[in-house]
């Protein structure tokens, strides 16, 4: 109080800003016992620059220093095992403290520094469409992502085995013996040999619950052509084609029984 009484003596015109940042004080010192130690932060920060403003909260310290690590605040929409573990619910405006959190969380599930990095990539794609601080850019967050990374040693070796054109023959010879009829045989065979083939992703060539049909990316009978020996596959939408101007792909006939023509 004695400090801002003579702050504001000698730099009267910064009275207002300094009100402003004695009220920030007195609302800290009633969430937090660390806010002190935001306070002679943030006395650091302007006297290393004094053109910032006093009257602007510094969302970094604030969120390091008061903000409880259990506001209840959720992350995204990939990261709803974290919300239902914590119960942590509720828009998608997510602070420092929860970020880190969800971080941890997501480590302890055995998940690679990049997949989380996804995630946490997600996070802040709702925050920019909202207009609000993306916080997944501060220090500390990118900090324990690095660590992660560091820790994990780089890529991990991925263990499942790729898909040969012997093992597709295998798979596609097993279906009479593993499906309810001919027709179900029928759509699995042509599903997985298109699927080869095309090199076409899971995504491209099926859909889901959360896809509506209506839409137009889903493959339908008019996105085929056959021709003399050939099979012409248009793919509407892609992982690499999102405004989907759609390709068209060419797929030989070849004669065995994998022959996706």
């Amino acid at each position: 109080m004695i400090f801002m009484s003579v702050y504001i003596e000698k730099y009267s015109t910064r009275a207002q800003e300094l009100l402003k940042y004695m009220r920030d004080i007195r609302l800290a010192a009633t969430r937090s016992e660390n806010w002190a130690t935001y306070d002679e932060q943030f006395r650091l920060k302007i006297e290393k620059n004094p053109n910032l403003s006093w009257g602007n909260i510094h969302g970094e310290y604030w969120l390091l220093h008061i903000t409880s690590p259990t506001v209840h605040n959720s992350v995204s929409v990939q990261s709803q095992g974290y919300r239902t573990n914590t119960q942590n619910r509720g828009n998608y405006n997510s602070n420092a403290a929860t970020l880190s959190n969800n971080r941890t969380h997501k480590k302890s599930q055995g998940l690679s520094g990049g997949t989380i990095s996804s995630y946490i990539s997600g996070v802040s794609y709702h925050h920019k469409i909202q207009g609000i601080q993306d916080t997944t850019k501060f220090f500390i967050i990118g900090k324990a992502l690095e660590g992660i990374k560091r820790i994990q040693g780089g890529k991990r070796n991925d263990i499942r085995a790729p898909i040969t054109v012997q093992l597709l023959s295998d798979m596609i010879s097993c279906l009479d013996k593993v499906c309810k009829n001919k027709y179900e045989a029928a759509l699995f065979s042509a599903v997985f040999s298109v699927a080869f083939f095309g090199l076409l992703r899971v995504g491209e060539i099926t859909t889901s619950k959360s896809k509506s049909v209506i839409n137009g990316s889903n493959l339908t009978i008019s996105d085929i052509l056959v021709r003399r020996k050939v099979l012409e596959l248009r793919v509407r939408w892609s992982k690499t084609d999102q405004k989907g101007k759609s390709v068209t792909l060419l797929i030989p006939e070849n004669g065995k029984n994998y022959c996706p023509v």
